[in-house]
């Protein structure tokens, strides 16, 4: 994507004055979120990320101009379509890594890896998008332990505040790799959960259909592939 075509048909801002009930404290949280994005996006540049041309403001908004990535991002197509044929989430969850590895080599995470932040181009690439929250690691701070992020994304890492790194994005990836491909999040409520409502819900699931369960405890029942254990 050219850097020069989009300095003036792609606005991104951050509106400090849109929320009414803002605190200062809340206010200087906002504009520090900004500022470090700002300083994140200055330092990187990918094939596959939505790339920083220009950045400048005025005494409410910061506005940062974006490669011009106009496909709508996976959120909305997935809504769209519900689910995506396996070739073509591999398409995207190979394009996102890329990005993800080139972040990494510069230790940055990303930390909010989701549908709404992966953009497609007109081509069907896929670029990751908004780093408002990313961080990045350095000798003196080799992990961080704050939660960032959507709960639904979350690797167990960062949701039980034990120290993480750049690896959490990996997790990430994953679970949209998995609602890319069903539709659903592998991680529900704990009352969606299978196996919440005991054993006899469990096995009564479509998956395993046909499965003799008396059989298979009793070892009546082959299993369907034989491995080499020797």
């Amino acid at each position: 994507m050219g850097g020069c075509c989009c300095k003036e048909r792609y606005k991104e801002d951050i509106d400090f004055t849109s929320e009414p009930n803002l605190s200062h404290f809340d206010l200087q949280n906002l504009i520090g979120q900004g500022v470090f994005e700002r300083k994140i996006l200055e330092h990187i540049h990918h094939s596959l990320i939505t790339n920083l041309h220009y950045a400048f403001q005025d005494n409410d908004t910061l506005f940062f101009v974006l490669d011009p990535i106009l496909g709508g991002d996976l959120r909305f197509h997935l809504k769209q379509h519900q689910s995506f044929p396996e070739c073509q989430v591999r398409h995207y969850v190979a394009c996102i890594a890329l990005s993800l590895n080139y972040l990494h080599s510069k230790h940055i995470a990303h930390r909010d890896i989701k549908p709404e932040n992966i953009l497609l181009d007109q081509q069907n690439y896929a670029y990751l998008s908004d780093f408002n929250i990313a961080f990045q690691f350095s000798p003196q701070q080799p992990l961080v332990w704050s939660r960032s992020g959507t709960v639904a994304y979350m690797a167990p890492d960062v949701l039980s505040k034990r120290g993480y790194s750049t690896s959490v994005d990996w997790w990430s990836l994953g679970i949209v790799a998995f609602e890319l491909l069903f539709g659903t999040l592998l991680v529900k409520s704990p009352h969606q959960r299978l196996g919440c409502h005991g054993f006899e819900k469990f096995k009564s699931h479509p998956w395993f259909k046909g499965l003799d369960w008396d059989k298979l405890e009793k070892k009546q029942l082959p299993s369907p592939c034989l491995l080499d254990v020797k």
